[in-house]
């Protein structure tokens, strides 16, 4: 009771050990008297065998408590399995709506980079976004890039910004950080910092904006332009979809579209 009225999960885990503990001690004390009452029913019912089963439940209380009591721990590994994938199942969903404000992602790790002009000349798709992801170098460490199409982002990703802006300066092919990464890093809108791609060598990107976390697309946000310009033939890796008011047929286009690219679901 002191767990559930405080937010002390140790309390908890405590008082459930005791009430298992004090479930099987008491169980014996228990199984005779439900046994004869439950299983009275159950003797009038089925003759013969109800009654040689009850007779045999009130014999022996401790075998019959024994019994029940693996039933009981079965039961309550398979709810704390249900409750688990549960709460991951609702957790997975609120981060993926916190993060975006489209109605449709394709993706497969990688998609074909001719699917977005397929996806924007769907009836009903009001924006598309395309995302990218790549590896740089950024002060010396290597780091995850994420990428995006600028035009339609407003309706397709919530960026949540707390300092600069979005689409111009992603624009501008300048680097977007997430809150915790500025703050660790000391990174600040105008900030300038060493950057080094695979393909195309050193450089320096400028911090045009700051975002809360987001985890769709990490610690650092640039422009499908620049990242293009210093990735060779990077292939998408989702593609963001949002509907037009009143579109209630994009699904089904979607899956018609999408019929030869295999890979994209």
């Amino acid at each position: 009771m002191a767990g559930l009225a405080a937010p002390a999960i140790a309390l908890i885990g405590l008082g459930a050990v005791a009430m298992f503990i004090g479930a099987g001690m008491l169980a014996p004390i228990v199984a005779r008297p439900i046994a004869g009452t439950l299983g009275r029913p159950l003797a009038a019912l089925l003759g013969t065998p109800g009654r040689l089963g009850r007779e045999n439940s009130m014999r022996s209380p401790r075998r019959t408590a024994e019994t029940a009591a693996a039933l009981m721990v079965g039961l309550a590994l398979v709810s704390t399995i249900a409750v688990i994938a549960a709460s991951l199942s609702k957790s997975g969903t609120s981060s993926v709506d916190n993060a975006v404000t489209g109605d449709y992602i394709i993706t497969s790790g990688s998609v074909s980079s001719s699917v977005p002009a397929v996806v924007s000349r769907i009836p009903g798709v009001a924006a598309v976004s395309t995302v990218y992801q790549g590896q740089f170098g950024l002060r010396g460490s290597l780091q995850s890039l994420t990428a995006v199409t600028p035009a339609d982002l407003p309706r397709t990703v919530h960026l949540a910004l707390t300092a600069g802006s979005g689409a111009p300066a992603l624009n501008a092919g300048e680097l977007l950080v997430d809150t915790t990464t500025a703050s660790a890093k000391h990174l600040s809108v105008g900030s300038v910092v060493p950057v080094k791609f695979a393909q195309t060598g050193t450089s320096t990107m400028r911090i045009g904006g700051i975002f809360k976390a987001n985890p769709l697309i990490g610690s650092y946000l640039t422009g499908a332009g620049f990242f293009l310009s210093h990735f060779n033939n990077p292939l998408p890796t989702a593609i963001l979809v949002r509907a037009g008011p009143g579109a209630s047929d994009v699904g089904k286009g979607l899956t018609d579209h999408l019929a030869a690219y295999p890979n994209g679901r």
